[in-house]
C-alpha cells in the first residue's frame, strides 16, 4: 500500500499549479485511485477477519475436544478409584 500512497503523492506534485486543466483531471485520477485503494482495503480486511473467524472456530473446537478427553479420562480414573476401593 506504500507503493500506491507514493504513487498518488508524486501524482500531486507532478502537475503545476497554475495547470488547471491537468490539475483537474488529476485530481480526478487521484480520486479514482484512493477510491480503488479503499475498496482494495476493505476487501483485505473482509478476507483477514474471514481466515481469523475461521482460526478461531477451528481453535474452540480443538479445545472443546480436548476439554471432552480430559473430562472424559477424570470420569475412567475415578470410577477406577472407586473400583479399587470397593474391592478393599
Amino acid at each position: 500500500h506504500r507503493v500506491e500512497n507514493s504513487k498518488i503523492q508524486s501524482m500531486k506534485n507532478a502537475v503545476p499549479k497554475n495547470d488547471k486543466k491537468r490539475r483537474k483531471q488529476l485530481t480526478e485520477e487521484i480520486a479514482k485511485l484512493e477510491a480503488d485503494l479503499s475498496q482494495k482495503h476493505e476487501e483485505e480486511l473482509r478476507q483477514l477477519k474471514s481466515t481469523n473467524d475461521t482460526k478461531v472456530k477451528t481453535c474452540i473446537q480443538m479445545i472443546a475436544k480436548y476439554h471432552g478427553y480430559v473430562l472424559e479420562l477424570h470420569k475412567q480414573m475415578c470410577l477406577g478409584t472407586e473400583q479399587s476401593m470397593h474391592r478393599m
